[in-house]
């Protein structure tokens, strides 16, 4: 059962400008929405029995509707604002059509009119009725009526004054109703106003509106009702609604029908949003400065806008902003070079900052660094823009990865040595354009800093230089695609074949300098990615690679040999390292052409079902992964027998019926071969045991783990 809950507003008469000629009332009336809100501090529900005897409504009430309900009383004006009890029965046999059960909820109110403290019976007007069905499928119907007073309508500020039934149509039963009605109402209306003199005295208290910057949405004229103490008070009214065209706003004004007073006026547009987009101009991603490095609008994700004065939104992958604001006057915004994940220092001049006009409602979008003008202005948007980047990149692979906010990055850096970056445990450092080397705020460069902050937020501390390079190295070309790091620079590396970071060799110990070290881990991991390409194809290929190699990252290892450990965790697919991983041989041939470290080849191979719980009658599919070793030719021989659930005493027995698995896709360079069997479609299999082997045979014969699995 379902009780309506309407708000008991009080509002206090408000004087909405000097418009108004006629002397106010003394003392001034409330304007007050009638209505019962159930969490109101006089809220309470009592029954009809326990009410004042003395009270001829409440009397009337029970007699007519008999024991066991309860009520509402206003807080207002005493008028019963829900009654709920046992239902009243509405005459006839089965179930009502809506237009007799209208008429007979019409009856009804008529027949119980001095308990919902109806005065004028007469001046009950049917308002709605609204067909429903209830959770059980019943139909049901909300009948209400309202109160009109000398030919016009009864409204608070709110809404209508209401009388209102609710019918059980397949019961032909009343379960609920209530009334709102304002008892003792004597309201003038005679002498009212023209309809075009009212708008206009309306239109006169709207502030800041220039000639010509609205439009009349509705206007209509009703009694309008409060309290004035404690006896009900009422204004003939006309009520207009406008709205401005220069912004969002849409001004109700109720003003006296007779004399123009102004008795309420409010913008009902309460909270318009301020919103935009923020593009920001960077270089991309092949170089450092023109001509070699193309610049580009980019969106400014994560950028902080900043109402002045309010609240921060900030943008999102598209450059997309929102900010929670209340109100549709025009307001400032203001933002720089600093959003979620990055903070840019500019410190060979003052930040690059926006400040400008917004109008609540209307996009105001924003482009920072629209044009390479200078060095120092788009190193910042640079530097913020690849922050952002790597961030995301990183982000992908490792749910939930919140680390690294608002990482300061100073850019800009006068070094008297010049083309170098670095992070110092609590910012990324790049320097200014000298002596022939470019601006040290770029692309992979950036991502390379920023990987060391990911570093030692994963590790805790950087103690491992050689390993810190390497997996820098390894996310920014990760992220870029290119085997070349830093471009253009003094001290770029390149990773492609037969150049000098492409084969650096296991220890890392030999390396005067931990950069070429690193070359160790970045080079195997970027011969991983070239390899799973090769096997899945570019974007699968890539994509594997980023899974396999950035979400370890989060078991913290600590050193190379360990960081391949937990990629072949992190590709694995059954538990089982032994058997290999579906990608053990790209992942190892990535190691051994960098002598890294890494397990001994599997000694058997790994049977994976593809299907969870088979059942009688069905197909059942798996897949066999071997290691192929030095192009060593294999053949795959897979037997499959049923055992029968344990008996006591004998244990499991072979049903000994014939399954035969048939391979549905060949054995392939890389090891995999995919197989199908169907379930024989006997009863008395449900409960028995598959048991399937694989063995390979070549040059070095691999037997499967066992698989074992029950049939539904």
């Amino acid at each position: 059962m379902v009780v309506h809950r309407i708000l008991l507003l009080a509002l206090v008469l408000a004087v909405c400008g000097s418009g108004a000629t006629a002397q106010q009332p003394d003392p001034a009336p409330a304007w007050i929405a009638p209505g019962f809100d159930l969490h109101h501090p006089s809220a309470r529900w009592v029954a009809v029995d326990e009410l004042d005897p003395s009270d001829v409504s409440w009397a009337s009430i029970r007699d007519r509707v008999g024991p066991g309900w309860i009520a509402t009383p206003d807080a207002a004006f005493g008028a019963p604002r829900w009654l709920i009890g046992p239902a009243i029965a509405l005459a006839g046999d089965g179930p009502l059509d809506e237009v007799t059960a209208v008429d007979a909820a019409a009856a009804l109110v008529r027949r119980l009119a001095d308990g919902l403290a109806i005065d004028d019976i007469d001046a009950l007007a049917f308002d709605d009725a609204s067909p429903s069905r209830s959770g059980g499928g019943r139909r049901l119907l909300g009948v209400d009526f309202r109160q009109t007073h000398r030919g016009y309508d009864v409204r608070s500020l709110r809404e209508p004054i209401r009388v209102r039934v609710r019918v059980d149509l397949d019961a032909r039963r009343v379960s609920a109703l209530g009334s709102a009605w304002v008892r003792g109402l004597d309201v003038a209306v005679d002498r009212p106003m023209g309809r075009a003199d009212a708008i206009a005295a309306a239109l006169s208290f709207i502030p800041d509106v220039l000639p010509g910057a609205f439009e009349r949405v509705d206007d209509s004229r009703y009694v309008l009702v409060g309290r004035r103490g404690d006896e009900p008070f009422g204004r003939l009214v006309h009520e207009v609604f406008v709205r401005r065209t220069d912004r969002p706003a849409l001004w109700r004004v109720v003003v006296d029908a007779r004399n123009g007073e102004c008795l309420h006026h409010v913008d009902q547009v309460h909270r318009v949003d301020v919103t935009g987009n923020v593009m920001i101009g960077s270089l991309d991603g092949a170089a450092g400065t023109p001509p070699t490095a193309s610049f580009s609008l980019k969106p400014g994700d994560g950028v902080f806008v900043q109402v002045v004065g309010g609240n921060r939104g900030t943008a999102d992958a598209m450059g997309n902003y929102r900010v929670s604001h209340g109100g549709s006057a025009p307001v400032q915004i203001t933002g720089r070079f600093e959003g979620e994940w990055a903070s840019v220092q500019n410190q060979a001049a003052g930040n690059t900052t926006f400040t400008q006009s917004a109008t609540p409602g209307t996009a105001a979008n924003v482009v920072l660094n629209g044009t390479h003008s200078t060095e120092f202005r788009t190193a910042e948007a640079t530097a913020y823009h690849w922050v952002n980047a790597v961030h995301d990149f990183v982000a992908k692979r490792i749910p939930n990865f919140t680390a690294l906010q608002r990482l300061t990055t100073n850019v800009n850096i006068a070094f008297p040595f010049g083309c170098n970056a670095w992070f110092d445990g609590v910012s990324i450092n790049f320097t200014r354009a000298s002596g022939g080397c470019p601006n040290m705020a770029f692309a992979d460069v950036v991502a390379h800093e920023w990987g060391h902050a990911f570093h030692q937020w994963f590790a805790g501390s950087i103690t491992n230089n050689a390993f810190s390079e390497g997996l820098s190295d390894h996310l920014a070309l990760y992220l870029s695609g290119q085997r070349v790091l830093g471009r253009g620079i003094q001290f770029q590396r390149d990773y492609s074949p037969n150049q000098p970071a492409c084969c650096t060799q296991w220890p890392p110990t030999q390396y005067p300098a931990p950069h070429q070290g690193g070359e160790i881990w970045a080079g195997t991991m970027m011969d991983l990615r070239d390899n799973l390409i090769a096997r899945r194809g570019a974007a699968v290929g890539a994509d594997r690679a980023e899974q396999i190699t950035i979400a370890q990252f989060t078991r913290k290892p600590p050193d190379m040999p360990t960081g391949l450990i937990e990629t072949l965790v992190q590709d694995d697919n059954d538990g089982d390292l032994s058997n290999g991983t579906p990608h053990f041989v790209e992942i190892v041939t990535a190691a051994d052409g960098h002598a890294l470290p890494r397990p001994t080849d599997p000694t058997k191979a790994s049977l994976v079902a593809q299907t969870a719980k088979p059942t009688i009658g069905t197909m059942l599919s798996f897949a066999l992964h071997a290691v192929r070793r030095a192009n060593a030719a294999y053949v795959v021989a897979l037997s499959a027998t049923l055992q029968s659930t344990p008996i006591p005493g004998i244990g499991t027995i072979d049903l000994g019926l014939p399954i035969v698995p048939m391979r549905i896709a060949t054995t392939d360079a890389f090891g995999e071969s995919l197989f199908t069997l169907v379930v024989p479609n006997a009863p008395v299999l449900r409960g028995a045991t598959f048991h399937l082997q694989a063995v390979v045979a070549g040059a070095s014969p691999m037997l499967s783990t066992p698989w074992t699995i029950a049939i539904q």
